[in-house]
Order: structure tokens, then sequence, then C-alpha cells
């Protein structure tokens, strides 16, 4: 009896083992459907969190409160006040200055803010080296695209840092991509044939050309999901666009649904 108590251990150990082994990913397109979700889940395979104590984190489906789906990654700060946890990424191979991170987030706490880097080691936040500014979240998701991440030797670990000040709030991170610069698909794919957008980097000025039925908005946002300039065009003919008061930094571009990366030196 006790040999076979001492398998069954060995064997729910080493299952338990195998299953936390994730093999390093070049590409991610995650909305998180595929996890178990609910009270109590924890958070989807290979992702992991390090930060303030206090806080019950997972995989949820709460209705309404994906952004698509029904899955999503929550933070819930509990009685933990000035809170700061990071989210991070399954291992990644390609953190090479060549690839980006596109994803959602909303918090109930109008104070909140995200910053997002890199790791060496998930399990250590003295080793986050951030590649943003701080941007503030709001009650409604914002999408997130952070431009090209620079390689940093050991670092090989993409990271959400969340910043919660008050007790009870809420943060909601939904549809996760890291991809190549040069990628066309997956959830987040910038659009090829509605409309061109030069020069790209630009400092002062950039010309659209579209070819869209009536008039139209051009919304610039930064990278945080904060809307900062709206100007009509004329749907069929070349309209310029004036860049030269924002300052330098990654922005998105987006016209009828359709969205292009542009960098403001």
């Amino acid at each position: 009896m006790i040999k076979y108590i001492i398998i069954s251990a060995l064997f729910i150990l080493t299952f338990h083992n195998a299953k936390a082994q994730c093999t390093p990913q070049a590409t991610i397109s995650d909305d998180f459907e595929s996890y178990a979700a609910g009270t109590g889940e924890p958070l989807p395979d290979c992702w992991s969190t390090v930060g303030d104590q206090g806080l019950v984190i997972g995989n949820r489906n709460t209705a309404g409160e994906a952004n698509s789906g029904t899955n999503y990654i929550s933070i819930y700060t509990f009685f933990t006040s000035n809170s700061e946890t990071y989210i991070i990424s399954p291992e990644l191979s390609t953190i090479d200055g060549n690839h980006f991170a596109e994803f959602y987030i909303k918090s109930s706490d109008a104070n909140s803010t995200i910053e997002y880097g890199t790791m060496s080691d998930p399990s250590d936040a003295s080793t986050f080296v951030s590649t943003s500014s701080s941007e503030s979240l709001s009650n409604v998701y914002q999408l997130v695209t952070t431009g090209p991440i620079p390689a940093s030797t050991g670092h090989n670990y993409f990271a959400i840092k969340v910043n919660c000040v008050d007790q009870h709030m809420t943060a909601r991170i939904d549809d996760f991509e890291w991809q190549s610069n040069g990628n066309t698909s997956g959830l987040f794919a910038e659009s090829t044939n509605q409309f061109v957008m030069f020069p790209n980097p630009a400092n002062n000025q950039i010309t659209i050309n579209g070819n869209f039925s009536e008039s139209t908005k051009v919304n610039l946002f930064t990278i945080g999901g904060q809307l900062v300039k709206s100007q009509t065009i004329n749907g069929v003919s070349s309209s310029d666009i004036n860049i030269g008061n924002f300052p330098s930094g990654i922005y998105i571009v987006e016209i009828a649904g359709n969205r292009k990366r542009l960098i403001i030196q």
C-alpha cells in the first residue's frame, strides 16, 4: 500500500512538472478561450505573475467583461492599495527588436496605469526593464500596441506592469499577440489595401491616400489607446495630417476600422 502511494505521488509530481515546463515561443496569438476560466482558476498555461501580495489573479469569464469571447486575464486588488503587479507572458525566443506585442486592457480604477517591458526572471520583479512610459487606463478596453521591443541580454519574457491605486479594483487583459513586425495575420492584422500612409517614420506630417466611398475620420491613438487627434478627410483623395506637435513614439492610425502603426520621430 505504501509503495502504491509513493508511486502515485511520484506520478502526480511528474505530471505536474511536465505540464509546468513550457517551450519558448516565437509568436503568440491568445484570446484565452482554450483554458478553464472562472472563480479560483489560475492564469493560463505558461503565463505567470509576480508583485504585491493580496491580489487575486487568474483566468476569468464573467459575462460581458471580455474584449472578445468570454475569457480574459483578471487582476483584483482585494484589500491591497497602490498595488504593483506584473503579468508575464510565456517564455519567448524572439525578443530581438523585430517583434512587438498588442493586447487589450481596461481597469475599474481611473487612477490605474500600465507600463510594459521585458524580464529575465519571471519570479523576480527587480529584473523588469521598462520599454514604455506610464499610460493611464480607463474602464473601457484600450488597444495597446508596443512597437518593436528591443533585445536585452537574458530577457526572454514580456511583462505588463499594472499599478492599481485603490482597494477592490480590477484590471482585465484580453486578446494578446506577440508577432513579428512584418506580420499581416492574427487578431490585430494591419490593413494592406484600405489606405496608404506615408512617410513612416514621420516627424511633421503624413499623407493619407484612401479609397473610401465617402468622407471619413482619421483617428490617431497613442500606444495606450488614448485618442489624441481626429480629422475628417475626403474618402477618395490624398489628405495631409499634421503630427508636428506630438512627442516621438509609436502611434496607431485608424480609418474605418483599419489600423496602421505610425512612428513619429
